[in-house]
């Protein structure tokens, strides 16, 4: 049964547009000799490398100096010289690497780092290990385990060769963090950095056990802005412990513990080309960032990213992954807000319960606030393997509480502002029991309430499903559960046997003027009624997509 659907939905919401830094691989340089090692590396922000050692600062110029680095934590460096780590088969991270408690910050990285432009080739971490503990066990593996404080940065650093193999079998409360540059960054900032190599997970853990893997980070509290990451990250688990893996980021949170929030923290300027592979469960997988977790009175944000690279979750039959372009699972509590601008899922996303173009799956309590801006996805979505999944071009699944707390009933809120989907949906005949997919969302659940302005949906809905297997699919939405979904001014392509939402069940919907139109017809400017084609959309400027696309954000369908 193939559905295929064009959707326009425009609202009366203006939207001023955001400078793009750097939107495509244009903006950097890799080039590969035979053998495949990276012999120049652009980076996003241009580096102009110093031959002289600024005031202030320790030159690095051998790996014993880098070596040497975690003596004094609270120093600035500058490397001099391209540093090869070979000589050292596992490298021991710089700060302390194990810890009782998640809030002990004694140990860590507290300085400046500043890589001048230079690489650090072969880091090498090896880890096999079995333990039981009555403790929280806390760990960290990386150049650095990790980087604390508001002054601490790194910056201008090639990671080259990169090589990370953990294999464990933990039967106690612990957490893990693994990223190339650091495995946790708390109140500082990574910028302008690029990372390539491997990265290999092995793990059988309990319940209780976490594990957050990241290209560049593991667990991220702080600031990223112009990372690049080329990686290979695969991951495989038994037993029931929970894995957040994302191209650059494991875990993304504005908090280091429930009562303190950090503040306003955000992710700019990003690329991500690693590709990421799993098998058995892993919580969530993000192209970007595996999941975000905001908590409190905080403000986060996620701007200029792109992912460009493939995001599988192989066969496995049963429940579990979140799997999404951008983020796998968004966590949202209190009066937390997150915001996502100018951010593209360009490769191919593959999950066995939850797959979306932007974000996999978005969870809400109370008053906290989502907002979505000049986003697109146009990478192909499929799900398989599973009794339930979910799909959708932008977000796979909505789900929200609506709780009362002092007398007080609150009313939670996703916003979803000028975006689009080209990427072609698909679910196949291995799922068993439920298929739900929707060009811009999969399923709307759990007293939701979801604004869609000035936002299209574009391709096609595929499904391979058995007769027997239920399937809801929507050009909107896919399905929608006690929850309340506006949609002003909508158009779809006009065809006998389509509809632009699925299943409702308890559900609202409040909409005005649902009309259908010819392929050709929305291909025109003037179809698309209350656009702003002046500072947010253009139209007819990209080679082979006839439609619209935003002006700061250019699309690319590779």
């Amino acid at each position: 049964k193939k559905l295929a659907a064009i959707l326009l939905c425009v609202g009366m919401v203006a939207n001023m547009a955001l400078p793009l830094v750097a939107n495509d691989t244009e903006d950097f340089v890799i080039m590969q000799s035979e053998t495949g090692e990276d012999e120049e590396i652009g980076f996003l922000v241009p580096v102009e490398q110093k031959t002289e050692v600024p005031e202030g600062y320790i030159g690095i110029y051998t790996a014993e100096d880098l070596d040497n680095v975690r003596n004094d934590l609270d120093a600035n460096y500058i490397l001099m010289n391209d540093i090869d780590l070979s000589e050292y088969e596992n490298w021991i991270p710089i700060g302390d690497i194990t810890h009782e408690s998640s809030y002990d910050w004694n140990g860590f990285f507290r300085g400046v780092f500043d890589g001048n432009g230079y690489t650090i080739a072969n880091l090498t971490i090896n880890v096999f290990e079995s333990y039981q503990s009555e403790d929280v066990i806390w760990e960290n593996y990386g150049l650095f385990s990790c980087v604390y404080g508001k002054g601490a940065l790194i910056k201008n650093l090639n990671l080259s060769q990169v090589e990370l193999t953990i294999s464990r079998n933990v039967e106690c409360a612990s957490r893990t963090n693994i990223g190339a540059i650091s495995g946790d960054l708390t109140y500082g900032t990574i910028s302008n950095c690029f990372v390539s190599g491997t990265i290999s997970i092995s793990n059988n853990g309990e319940e209780d056990y976490f594990m957050s893997i990241g290209s560049a980070v593991g667990s991220c509290q702080g600031n990223l802005e112009s990372i690049i990451t080329n990686t290979s990250i695969s991951v495989t688990t038994e037993g029931s412990c929970s894995h957040h893996v994302g191209g650059i980021i494991g875990i993304f949170s504005n908090s280091v513990s429930s009562n303190t929030a950090i503040g306003s923290i955000s992710v700019r300027d990003c690329i991500n080309h690693s590709t990421i592979e799993n098998e058995g469960f892993v919580n969530a997988v993000g192209g970007l960032i595996g999941r975000c977790a905001t908590y409190n009175d905080s403000l986060s944000y996620i701007e200029n990213c792109i992912n460009s690279s493939d995001v599988c979750s192989p066969e496995r039959q049963g429940y579990g992954n979140r799997i999404g372009g951008i983020i796998g699972y968004v966590e949202q509590r209190e009066t937390s807000q997150l915001i996502i601008n100018e951010s593209a899922n360009r490769g191919t996303i593959t999950s066995d319960y939850d797959g979306g173009g932007i974000c996999g799956q978005l969870y809400k309590t109370e008053t906290s606030l989502f907002e979505m801006n000049r986003c697109y996805n146009s990478g192909t979505i499929t799900v398989a393997n599973s009794e339930i999944a979910t799909a959708g071009g932008l977000i796979a699944r909505i789900e929200s509480n609506q709780i009362f707390k002092d007398g007080q009933q609150y009313s939670v809120h996703t916003t979803i502002n000028n975006s689009y989907n080209s990427g072609e949906i698909i679910g196949l005949s291995s799922i068993t029991n439920k298929l739900t997919a929707g060009g811009l969302f999969g399923l709307i659940d759990s007293v939701c309430k979801v604004s869609v302005e000035y936002c299209y949906s574009l391709d096609t809905i595929t499904t391979e499903v058995d007769e027997s297997v239920k399937v809801s699919s929507g050009v909107v939405v896919g399905a929608m559960e006690n929850s309340y979904c506006i949609v002003d001014t909508c158009y779809y392509e006009e065809l006998n046997t389509f509809s632009w939402e699925g299943d409702f069940s308890f559900g609202a919907v409040g909409m005005n003027l649902i009309w259908g139109y010819p392929n050709e017809e929305l291909q025109k400017e003037n179809t698309f009624i209350d656009f702003d084609f002046d500072t947010v959309w253009e139209i007819g400027v990209t080679e082979g997509y006839p439609y619209p696309t935003l002006r700061d954000n250019p699309h690319n369908s590779e």
